[in-house]
């Protein structure tokens, strides 16, 4: 006897999941549901990474509030886009001009009032000199808006030792563990 088949993608949840909701599917990826307090309450984010660095961040003391993807940076016109319809004309007048836009994974607002933003990878894929090209250059146009970009590399392995590292401006790396290597 053949079991019925599953039109919907939101199956049971495993062990592994829990706390966890995957959601509707946009543009190809799994979005996944989650709770952060600091964040407003119910979030969606794009992997288990995120997921991850969103529980941190919930956690962390000196975060006072923070965002998931919270605006986009034009590369092109070098400035902030802050809403959807801005988003749209910079794509209208930019056409498909190599790599126009980027999208930080999270904003924070410290508890000092400075302002922060994550660009979130799991160790493995953390891409190529081109996509880093990419992020230099948003990290120049975001420190004239006050914002610090930050990359956090997330273990690909939870059962090893914790592997976290933080590119700060300049290519500067504090790492939990010796054997980290900034790029």
């Amino acid at each position: 006897m053949r079991a019925a088949p599953s039109y919907g993608v939101r199956g049971r949840q495993a062990a592994a999941h829990s706390g966890i909701r995957q959601t509707a599917r946009t543009y190809g990826k799994a979005r996944i549901g989650t709770y952060a307090p600091k964040a407003g309450g119910a979030i969606t984010v794009d992997s288990d990474a995120e997921r991850l660095a969103s529980h941190l961040l919930s956690i962390d003391p000196r975060v006072r509030s923070f965002r998931p993807q919270p605006f986009t940076v034009d590369l092109v016109g070098a400035r902030l886009l802050l809403t959807r319809d801005e988003v749209r004309e910079a794509r209208r007048l930019h056409g498909g001009r190599g790599p126009a836009m980027y999208t930080p994974d999270y904003a924070t607002v410290q508890a000092d009032g400075l302002q922060r933003a994550y660009e979130v990878k799991l160790q493995g894929y953390e891409g190529d000199e081109a996509y880093w090209a990419k992020i230099e250059q948003a990290r120049s146009i975001m420190g004239a808006y006050c914002y610090r970009l930050l990359s956090v590399v997330v273990p690909a392995a939870y059962s090893t030792p914790w592997r976290t590292r933080f590119h700060a401006e300049g290519g500067q790396c504090s790492s939990v563990m010796p054997d980290t290597v900034p790029r």
